[in-house]
């Protein structure tokens, strides 16, 4: 099976696990968002085998291009909070997670069919590290946000003493802020090297501009 048919089946499998996600929110039950759960690590399985696929393909690195770096960053995503997962009591954060990696892998469809091949200069060992590296990162951050919206709203009810299914169904604050210190904390440094990567790279091409 073709990497660009693996790619459409995992985006497939995403949007159905955030519609379930979702839907786990609206009847509050945990039960459906353990299912979503699994749609979610299916997802990521197929989402992997895309990008071995394109890899085996192409004979380039997964993660040049727009398309490549858009699915790179969906699939840190949902791998990192899938391990966090394991670690936190936080399955109904999947419910804030899901839709952005649901939107960041349809954008990126948009580009799939879009040439394959990259320049030269594009295709040395650094470029890929300084890619992987800081889209990693970035993505780290993007679901801290995402731990950080759910943490305000579970504060706010807190706060409010609002009572009822939802509350209990939410994340406690503790393992929201745990999941927040953890993805700034590696997304941090991992961004900084991407960008000591980059640099080291664009130096060798181009040069100092001291020079």
């Amino acid at each position: 099976m073709s990497g660009i048919v693996l790619f459409k089946v995992a985006l497939a499998i995403y949007l159905v696990c955030a519609v379930v996600y979702g839907a786990s929110l609206w009847i509050r039950r945990v039960l459906t968002a353990r299912f979503a759960t699994w749609l979610m690590l299916a997802a990521l399985v197929i989402h992997t085998f895309s990008f071995g696929s394109r890899w085996f393909t192409t004979g380039m690195s997964p993660a040049i291009g727009l398309h490549d770096a858009l699915s790179f960053f969906a699939w840190v995503m949902a791998a990192a909070y899938l391990a966090l997962q394991l670690k936190t009591k936080t399955r109904i954060l999947g419910a804030f997670v899901s839709p952005v990696i649901c939107l960041i892998m349809v954008v990126a469809s948009v580009e799939l069919g879009g040439t394959v091949g990259a320049p030269a200069i594009l295709q040395g060992s650094l470029v890929t590290l300084h890619v992987m590296l800081s889209v990693t990162g970035e993505a780290l951050f993007a679901l801290a946000s995402c731990a950080g919206l759910m943490y305000l709203i579970q504060d706010g009810l807190l706060k409010r003493k609002k009572e009822g299914g939802l509350i209990r169904l939410l994340p406690s604050l503790r393992d929201l802020d745990r999941i927040n210190n953890i993805c700034l904390s590696w997304g941090f440094p991992l961004l900084t090297l991407g960008v000591l990567a980059g640099s080291r790279w664009a130096r060798i091409v181009w040069g100092s501009h001291c020079q």
